[in-house]
């Protein structure tokens, strides 16, 4: 491998098989690479290297513009990721996981309607790593009564019923857009912490599968654990909480690789996906 190195009381600037990026001291890579150099630990030094540009080639596959490595940030056309999603690709290419949920989930948010959703979405999903699905949705968690019922909705309400593959909706209009406000109209969905913090007695907990675009607010009440949103769909009983980064929207379960390299979809293996009519990839049918 071709690296060159010069180490400040602040900074490593390292240039990496033609990439050329700064740690900085108040970066979380710092210490670690620092460390590794001071021990002559090159193939450790070489992994936080490869970490950022292995992000780079990530976004160069997926996205048409300039990117680049540099100050520790990946950049697309001068401007830099969000680190969320930033280190949602560190995660992927750590797991080998393909680009496309990741692109997917992109151009969902993007078409959220609300620029503060959108950022308060990225503060839920910082520290909530909930798992995204190939078209670009993510999956979190719902506490509801042992019938399926709402635990707030009222009996005459259409969004009252969350029986597993209901599709629940509201009007956006009709959901707290105030952040600050902490109980308030919506759809709730949340972290695990959040969904059993919230259940008693017989209740149970449910998996959703939430598109971006629907998400209205992250009340900052429940430390961001729990957001609301416009609309969601039921997937099924909560049997074990979601740890993988990248899950099937059908059954809920993780998606790995199996011992060809292939990527399996439930029950069915597909090698790759392919894009349906408005553009997002989906499974191969």
């Amino acid at each position: 491998m071709n690296t060159a190195y010069q180490i400040t009381q602040n900074s490593i600037a390292v240039v990496h098989n033609g990439n050329s990026f700064t740690l900085r001291k108040d970066q979380p890579e710092f210490a670690p690479a620092l460390s590794a150099l001071k021990e002559g630990n090159y193939d450790a030094f070489y992994r936080i290297c490869d970490k950022l540009t292995g992000v780079k080639a990530f976004v160069s596959e997926a996205i048409d513009g300039n990117v680049e490595v540099k100050g520790g940030s990946v950049l697309v056309d001068g401007i830099a990721f969000n680190n969320v999603l930033t280190e949602r690709i560190i995660e992927f290419v750590g797991n080998g996981l393909p680009a496309e949920p990741l692109m997917n989930f992109l151009g969902r948010i993007n078409e959220n309607p609300s620029a503060r959703a959108i950022q308060e979405a990225y503060r839920f999903l910082e520290h909530k790593k909930l798992p995204l699905t190939p078209s670009g949705t993510f999956l979190a968690y719902k506490a509801v009564q042992a019938n399926y019922m709402s635990k707030t909705a009222n009996p005459d309400s259409t969004y009252n019923d969350n029986s597993p593959g209901k599709l629940v909706q509201m009007k956006r209009n009709a959901v707290c857009d105030d952040a600050q406000i902490g109980c308030s109209t919506g759809l709730h969905v949340g972290s695990l912490e959040y969904a059993q913090d919230f259940a008693s007695g017989n209740d149970k907990l449910v998996i959703v599968e939430v598109d971006p675009s629907k998400i209205v607010s992250v009340p900052f009440d429940c430390e961001c654990q729990k957001m609301r949103v416009s609309e969601y769909r039921v997937i099924g009983d909560f049997k074990g909480a979601m740890e993988t980064p990248l899950h099937d929207s059908d059954t809920g379960k993780p998606i790995v690789r199996d011992n060809l390299g292939q990527f399996a979809f439930g029950n069915n293996v597909h090698n790759k996906m392919v894009r349906d009519a408005t553009g997002r990839f989906v499974r191969k049918s």
